[in-house]
């Protein structure tokens, strides 16, 4: 779909070109998310295997479609420090996943949602940028910390904060991560 913005600036001579332009742009976005969908693997700073992938999903908002941005980290221990902890419970070996999602829902705004689980115990952050939705989300809390146990995951925290997450030396999720005009 066309952004609305987009839509209005058809007028005339001109619609040809510029529908060929945001197709091509169209098909470049469609690569550049089928290249930063696969997997990366990369050491952290304490030397813990990191893989992740990340994608950005179409999602149907009403009449709008909007970016659903997801990241999805897997950290393991390096091999040789699994061979010197071959005495350890299996337990203490199991990865770490993170999940981050990323997305702007009307009449919600943006949201940010930031989750791990290890062996089996889930925490979040979640962040609103606008004041009601956070207020709306701490509500709600309980009950997805019900509906969370009742799946079978022991929660260790949930929280819900208003404005955006802060940033580390990692990069943060944007809003684009390709300009559509490209």
């Amino acid at each position: 779909p066309l952004p609305t913005r987009l839509l209005g600036s058809f007028d005339g001579e001109n619609d040809l070109e510029h529908l060929l332009r945001l197709a091509s742009a169209a098909v470049s976005r469609l690569q550049s998310h089928q290249l930063s969908s696969l997997e990366q693997s990369g050491l952290s700073e304490d030397g813990k295997v990191l893989t992740t992938w990340q994608l950005e999903i179409p999602m149907r908002n009403q009449q709008d479609i909007v970016p659903l941005q997801v990241r999805v980290q897997r950290e393991d221990e390096p091999e040789d420090s699994k061979k010197q902890q071959a005495e350890q419970p299996a337990q203490q070996r199991e990865p770490l996943w993170r999940v981050e999602l990323a997305f702007d829902l009307d009449p919600l705004g943006p949201l940010q949602i930031q989750a791990q689980l290890l062996r089996g115990s889930l925490s979040g952050q979640l962040w609103a940028q606008w004041p009601a939705t956070a207020r709306l989300i701490d509500s709600q809390l309980d009950s997805l910390r019900e509906r969370l146990l009742d799946s079978g995951l022991a929660v260790s925290d949930l929280q819900c904060h208003q404005g955006t997450p802060p940033q580390g030396p990692r990069t943060q999720l944007e809003q684009r991560w390709v300009d559509e005009t490209a």
